[in-house]
């Protein structure tokens, strides 16, 4: 096959917004989580500020792994980061290895339109069980509450 039969594409993102440097870690959530080896596979969310002082909640990356990869010295601030949505962004540091970044974003922390389809399926299942539940709030805020039997 010719070059002429063919053209290369890069793959679209049309969710992010732009990209920014993150600086440092502003908060994260407190979840018990075992870091005997990494990555970890499920771990805290966590929020950062980027160098134009705004503040964004990450929702593909867990906090202990980029510790992890800080202390390793695989990667140093600034973190590169992509804006998908308001104060809502994904880790995309190409210093990243790829088996550091999970296949799936946070089912709690992340908006439903953002999930892949059986990341969708699985809470609609959990919801129609009983055993989760997401409250929307008057503000446009939601959050996921767990019905644990």
């Amino acid at each position: 096959m010719s070059n002429k039969d063919y053209e290369i594409v890069k793959i679209s993102l049309p969710e992010v917004k732009e990209f920014l440097k993150a600086v440092r870690v502003t908060g994260s959530t407190m979840v018990g989580v075992s870091t005997k080896t990494f990555p970890v596979e499920h771990g805290n969310c966590f929020d950062v500020e980027t160098k134009c002082g705004k503040e964004f909640r990450i929702l593909n990356f867990a906090f202990e792994n980029l510790k992890e990869l800080i202390r390793l010295e695989k990667v140093s601030w600034p973190i590169d980061i992509a804006v998908v949505g308001k104060e809502i962004a994904i880790v995309c540091d190409t210093r990243i290895p790829d088996e550091w970044y999970p296949v799936e974003f946070c089912s709690v922390c992340t908006p439903q339109r953002l999930l892949s389809l059986p990341q969708r399926l699985s809470i609609h299942l959990s919801e129609v069980r009983g055993e989760r539940e997401t409250r929307k709030f008057a503000d446009g805020m939601s959050m996921t509450c767990f019905n644990l039997r």
